[in-house]
């Protein structure tokens, strides 16, 4: 509970001080468990206070916002203080969740975008087709994880019994917003490899080049990269890229 004014006026300086502190505390934890809530289901309330409390120690913010206060909480994770790492609740694959939540989080305020659809697609000409460009939208992030944290952050999402991962698996998850919907899945190795280049933009020849590097006939290839592309737009992940100036 909040302290009244009779309280805070009835305290000395240093009481009135440690006050505020606490309430700058319990308001960025908060802030923490807003965004990262199931990382906060796996730990516990208790535990995750003291991580938070650890983190804050650690890393403290000098930003006038609280909103980007824990982008630094998965990295703190995967490289915490010896008190922390050697606390009974601390596991390496928490940097992983950690991380994922906060993809979701970032997403969900990045820029809005105009997305491609295959009726745009399809309305372009046969001969400029292969040289379209298109580019990832804003509202998106390719993670790469080592720990296969995706089934948890379900069996969480769903109030369903959830089980901690048990072996590494490295494999990159994407994160993006469609309309007002944070999403993410698990790519494929060709899937990331494209995705990675449509973020500078790419063109649907590039693609084809990139699928071709698998030793596949140009046919398959472009298959492929049409598969990619399909299932991209479909997902509204894709946004027409800005022409490219000439050099003089």
């Amino acid at each position: 509970t909040h302290p009244s004014r009779l309280q805070l006026h009835q305290l000395d300086a240093v009481g009135r001080l440690d006050v505020y502190n606490n309430m700058y505390y319990f308001r960025l934890l908060e802030v923490a468990e807003a965004d990262h809530p199931k990382l906060r289901a796996v730990l516990g309330e208790g535990a995750f206070r003291v991580l938070v409390a650890a983190y804050l120690e650690a890393t403290p913010s000098r930003r006038p916002s609280v909103r980007d206060v824990f982008a630094g909480l998965s990295a703190f994770l995967a490289r915490p203080p010896r008190e922390v790492r050697r606390a009974r609740w601390w596991r390496p694959w928490l940097a992983d969740l950690a991380a994922l939540e906060w993809a979701r989080t970032e997403v969900f305020d990045d820029a809005d975008a105009q997305v491609l659809a295959r009726a745009d697609l399809a309305a372009l000409a046969p001969a400029s087709f292969a040289g379209f460009r298109v580019q990832l939208i804003p509202a998106a992030r390719i993670l790469s994880l080592g720990w296969p944290v995706e089934p948890l952050w379900r069996a969480i999402e769903a109030r369903r019994s959830h089980r901690a991962p048990r072996t590494k698996s490295r494999h990159a998850t994407l994160v993006w917003r469609q309309e007002l919907r944070v999403l993410h899945r698990t790519l494929d190795a060709g899937e990331a490899r494209a995705l990675a280049a449509l973020t500078g933009g790419a063109t649907f020849g590039g693609l084809c080049e990139l699928a071709a590097r698998g030793r596949r006939s140009p046919e398959t290839a472009a298959q492929l990269a049409w598969l990619w592309l399909g299932t991209f737009v479909d997902e509204g992940l894709v946004q027409a890229a800005p022409a490219r100036r000439r050099r003089r």
